[in-house]
């Protein structure tokens, strides 16, 4: 949500947006982009952290630039879950981190999911398996961003990588889970796959991250368009 809200009220990716003191001292219990006091991102810089490494910090910035506030946003949140028929979704902030009162569904997220894909840009960030944000005189190296969604992310010859994934996104929280939106496309079917509260392995590195649910996201997104659809000739 906080990506295609950013997508659909930013004209120019390009603008700059000045790290504030609050972002680089986000709780490690986040995921983070783990960007530098007075640094400077542009709005694409910070889609790509927000969507390959899951960066709360990255949503908190994009947040406050969009609406001026993390409140601000969350109401403009709800309003597009209202208006795409998300009715039993209620956000809080632009990360999804755990909050009281802040919850959705399997069935309002493939909601979302088909509605963002509705996005040039947006089909672009999911699908990018990496992306490099280039050095600057904050940060001296530059910093490659790897795709959390293994499914394709992955080297081809993993069992968690799949050659019809168009893109997802990943998430967990202690409550929520291990979580995981994808996407897959066969011969012009498109399939939506929601895997919420899953108990799985969860390490940081993503190499070895959450891999049942990629596995399992995998099998439903082959099985269905190799076996539900098939490709016919209009005449």
């Amino acid at each position: 949500m906080t990506c295609i809200l950013t997508l659909e009220n930013v004209k120019d990716l390009e603008d700059t947006i000045q790290v504030t003191p609050q972002a680089p001292t986000m709780n490690e219990t986040n995921s983070l982009m783990h960007k530098k006091k007075k640094k400077k991102l542009t709005v694409r810089q910070l889609l790509y952290g927000l969507m390959l490494h899951s960066g709360n910090d990255a949503a908190m910035l994009l947040a406050n630039y969009v609406a001026g506030s993390v409140e601000a946003f969350a109401e403009l949140a709800n309003a597009k879950a209202a208006e795409i028929g998300m009715t039993a979704t209620h956000f809080l902030n632009a990360s999804g981190a755990f909050r009281g009162g802040q919850y959705s569904t399997a069935r309002d997220m493939a909601l979302l999911m088909s509605y963002a894909l509705k996005n040039e840009m947006f089909r672009t960030l999911i699908s990018t398996p990496r992306y490099t944000i280039e050095a600057n005189d904050v940060r001296k190296e530059p910093m490659e961003l790897v795709n959390s969604n293994r499914l394709i992310s992955d080297d081809p010859t993993s069992e968690c990588y799949s050659p019809i994934c168009i893109g997802g996104k990943t998430g967990s929280t202690e409550r929520g889970g291990d979580c995981l939106v994808s996407v897959g496309e066969l011969d012009g079917a498109r399939v939506i796959c929601v895997l919420i509260g899953a108990d799985d392995t969860n390490h940081r590195d993503a190499n070895k991250r959450m891999p049942r649910v990629f596995k399992n996201a995998k099998y439903l997104l082959e099985y269905t368009l190799n076996n539900d659809y098939v490709a016919v000739s209009p005449s």
